[in-house]
């Protein structure tokens, strides 16, 4: 089908291609088959997949991250976002045009601008940014993910349950006595490094001790020098962005969005709501 429909239209002029597109009746047997309404529902599935794996890594760098600017790639959230909206428009329309809903189907011939416009955007992003395309590295987990877990028995679990909470203990001295916590860039790997004990017991305890993660540990360590330093008379002269800086977070933006997830209000209504209750004692 395909070769046909290339070579039919190969020596044609501009305008003969064009009075064929327009021929709807000659044009669908060649443009609106099966195996092109098809392919049209395997493009959803795919940009599907591809959001999904997306939000899926994103989650996962959480284990090894403690900045959000390394979690979270925006640009490529916006493009699987952008190109899921696309290929949804483009296959409404597809189908529109073979069911003669003239409303959408009218839009058939317009869709690839969409398409275009996505690939310039990308160009652009490439360009501009270069460096985002090469910085994202796959951690490779230490465990095998083939080997079945091993049976687990009270003796057993007890014995990792004390296990884990041996490393912990180191985890939680190491960001206290050394507060790592105030690198920005801190990741699991330096803070399991400095702890003494390998990434994935790391990672275990954290998970069980916290029902929380890395990401989540840190920052909340973050948020409490925050505090600390804000009730702290010496730093009147400072803003309340430039105690977050010296408290671990590196932007104000990443500032702003960890601190209301954790305490559901912002920064200045937190300290506002901290210090009424203080005068009210």
């Amino acid at each position: 089908m395909f070769g046909t429909f290339f070579n039919y239209n190969l020596n044609q002029s501009a305008d003969e291609k064009r009075a064929y597109l327009d021929a709807f009746a000659v044009a669908q047997q060649d443009d609106f088959g099966w195996i092109n309404q098809l392919v049209a529902l395997l493009h959803i599935v795919f940009a599907l997949i591809n959001l999904g794996l997306y939000l899926r890594w994103e989650h996962q760098r959480t284990e090894e991250y403690s900045s959000l600017e390394n979690i979270q790639v925006r640009w490529l959230r916006q493009f699987l976002y952008f190109q899921l909206a696309v290929i949804v428009f483009g296959v409404a329309v597809f189908f529109a045009r073979i069911f003669g809903l003239s409303v959408l189907g009218d839009w058939y011939r317009y869709h690839f601008i969409g398409v275009v416009f996505l690939f310039y955007w990308l160009s652009y992003k490439a360009l501009t940014q270069p460096v985002l395309f090469g910085i994202i590295q796959k951690q490779k987990e230490m465990s095998s993910p083939d080997s079945e877990p091993p049976e687990k028995t009270p003796a057993k679990e007890a014995s990792v349950n004390e296990s884990l909470g041996t490393v912990f203990a180191a985890v939680q001295a190491a960001l206290q006595e050394e507060q790592l916590y105030l690198k920005n860039d801190l990741t699991l790997t330096e803070l399991a490094a400095r702890a003494g004990h390998p990434r994935n017991l790391v990672s275990q305890a954290i998970n069980q001790q916290t029902e929380g993660n890395f990401f989540d540990l840190v920052n909340q360590y973050r948020i409490d020098e925050f505090l600390k330093k804000c009730r702290d008379p010496e730093n009147k002269h400072l803003s309340q962005l430039g105690i977050a800086l010296e408290s671990g977070f590196n932007s104000k933006a990443s500032f702003y969005a960890i601190f209301k997830k954790k305490t559901g209000l912002t920064p200045s209504e937190y300290l506002a709501r901290h210090r009424k209750q203080q005068a009210e004692v």
